[in-house]
């Protein structure tokens, strides 16, 4: 057996988490781009976005994208890798939830993934599970309601979709967030936002 030695490495870029704030540039009709982020790594994120009317822009390792309406429907599945992330899945239906007409969504990986769903709906998206699949509506605005984050994708998908919402939407859970997002208020606050934690007890606010 040979001797282990020494080596240098760059740890690949988190996928789910930029392909969140790229999402959120969809949702709230802004415009991010990330740097230093490889987009070979959510190419079919990218391709779903393109149909569905977004602004992409790829330049090297720079991804931007430019939120745009109308939002056009879609209909993804969910898939390994290099198909379409499981853990996008809630993120995009926050988007697909302002889309001018119906998309459907496959999920093929994670059976628990749709515990998002009726939180969804207290902020207005017109949702339907059914089996694997969610129905998306989608609604010509939200509006900003009390929700709980029940796991990390969907906290994700709560605090896009609360962005967009009309009024001052509280986000529990947090704990969930935080575990999938680093400072993620910070960074959503660098973008524009107007996001605040609350430290007792623990929530996120969005308006």
């Amino acid at each position: 057996m040979q001797e282990l030695h020494g080596a240098r490495h760059a740890i690949i870029s988190d996928r789910i988490e930029g392909g969140t704030y790229l999402l959120a540039a969809a949702v709230t009709r802004g415009d991010v781009t990330l740097e230093e982020f490889e987009p070979w790594l959510v190419e079919s994120l990218l391709e779903s976005l393109i149909k569905a009317g977004q602004e992409v822009t790829v330049l090297g390792n720079t991804v931007r994208v430019r939120g745009s309406r109308p939002i056009r429907p879609l209909e993804i599945a969910t898939a390994p890798f290099p198909g379409f992330p499981t853990d996008l899945h809630p993120p995009i239906v926050a988007m697909l939830a302002l889309a001018n007409g119906t998309s459907v969504l496959q999920e093929t990986i994670f059976e628990g993934r749709f515990m998002y769903a009726m939180e969804m709906v207290r902020l207005g998206a017109d949702l339907r599970v059914s089996d694997r699949n969610v129905v998306i509506r989608g609604v010509p605005r939200l509006t900003a309601a009390p929700v709980d984050a029940p796991d990390i994708r969907a906290g994700g998908a709560l605090v896009l979709a609360g962005l967009a919402a009309e009024g001052e939407t509280v986000i529990s859970g947090v704990e969930y967030i935080d575990r999938g997002y680093q400072n993620l208020e910070d960074r959503l606050r660098l973008l524009g936002a107007r996001i605040r934690r609350v430290e007792e007890p623990l929530k996120q606010i969005v308006g």
